[in-house]
């Protein structure tokens, strides 16, 4: 039975419960409800003791960061999970009722220097597998970090960048488009 915890099997868990409460239509979840979807996580399932409280907690904490602060308005719909496009895969996928596609990339750990430069390398690959796989649909990616949601951005299509404003943080607007 696996123990330890590894960032990518927390990140690829919290993708996967997130698009689960994007799909049912929800913005947001009460405690109980968070709790009772991180609870039936195999990530979580399959550890026991500590280890299992441990699960629980970083994956409720990433869960309930990215509802809370990055969760897109209603005229962003929800489409997929781990897409893959040429070169890259994005995390979650969504469409504007005007048939503009942005994705998301979540990152639920902190990173290193060497991670950071692997992420900067990951957002090129997805900005040019977005262009090519949506065509001028595509605006871009919001790199999503909820280990410091302040350091988010979004990366445009054009390869232009800028921060995310947080919602219920600054105006209780909704992050860039």
């Amino acid at each position: 039975m696996a123990q330890d915890l590894d960032g990518r099997q927390v990140g690829v868990a919290a993708h996967q419960l997130i698009a689960e409460v994007l799909r049912q239509g929800d913005r947001g979840l009460d405690l109980e409800q968070l709790f009772r979807a991180v609870g039936q996580s195999s990530l979580v399932r399959e550890r026991v003791g500590s280890y299992r409280m441990a699960a629980r907690q970083r994956l409720a904490t990433a869960i309930a960061v990215y509802l809370r602060l990055f969760a897109p308005g209603v005229e962003w719909t929800f489409t997929a999970c781990e897409v893959q496009i040429p070169g890259a895969r994005l995390d979650l996928v969504f469409e504007r009722e005007d048939g503009a596609i942005r994705a998301d990339e979540i990152k639920s750990g902190q990173l290193s220097a060497l991670e950071q430069t692997a992420l900067e390398a990951q957002l090129q690959r997805q900005l040019a597998g977005g262009r090519e796989h949506y065509g001028p649909r595509f605006l871009g990616v919001r790199a999503i970090l909820l280990w410091a949601p302040s350091k988010s951005w979004l990366a445009r299509a054009d390869g232009s960048r800028e921060p995310l404003h947080l919602s219920g943080i600054e105006d209780g607007s909704n992050v860039n488009e």
